[in-house]
């Protein structure tokens, strides 16, 4: 079944933890161009942003600074995530050539996005709960990234046609490190030198 909705597409992400590949497969089908997907991507990039600034409003702590603030402004930001979406699509397309993988970039392209996508429900559901619950979101976050590490490795699987989840899952660790290296040297060649924040965050 292809979703046809937006209803849809978060019934399918809520079903993304207990079946990723299932889920995948009813996204990969999907009729959608590259100019599409960089236009998701543009919008997810913008909706990231939106959450770093209100969450950075919403700190009491004048001493905090979120990611936006330290790479000078938002623009920089939304370049950053904007391009790791990218890069990311690209390592994991290059990373299936390698390892002789089934998938193409507009299948990892379409893969991607659809991580970011639920990455992006995460994210809401985080700044709801830090407001509401502070206590809580300390639990939330790492098990933020556990989930999607575990997620990421499910779909490189799908994507590619893998069946070993041990090396896929080195192998995904391997492309989070290229995507992270190839987004500091950006950084640092354009003069920024942030701390980079945690993965979910970008």
């Amino acid at each position: 079944m292809t979703p046809a909705s937006f209803t849809d597409l978060l019934k399918l992400a809520l079903q993304s933890m207990r079946q990723p590949r299932a889920v995948l497969r009813q996204i990969l089908p999907m009729q959608v161009t590259i100019g599409q997907l960089l236009q998701i991507a543009f919008l997810f990039s913008v909706a990231t942003l939106l959450l770093h600034i209100l969450a950075e409003a919403s700190v009491p702590d004048e001493g905090f600074q979120s990611l936006v603030t330290q790479l000078g402004g938002p623009v920089a930001f939304f370049a950053l995530q904007f391009g790791t979406i990218l890069i990311m699509a690209g390592v994991m397309a290059a990373a299936g050539r390698v390892f002789h993988g089934a998938g193409g970039f507009l299948e990892c392209f379409k893969a991607t996005i659809w991580l970011h996508f639920i990455l992006l429900i995460l994210q809401v559901i985080q700044l709801i709960v830090a407001f509401t619950a502070p206590l809580l979101a300390l639990i939330f976050v790492p098990a933020t990234l556990i989930f999607m590490m575990v997620l990421m490795v499910a779909l490189v699987m799908e994507v590619h046609k893998f069946e070993n989840t041990i090396l896929v899952g080195f192998a995904t660790i391997g492309i989070i490190f290229a995507v992270l290296l190839i987004v500091s040297a950006v950084l640092t060649a354009l003069g920024f030198r942030p701390e980079i924040e945690a993965f979910s965050n970008v």
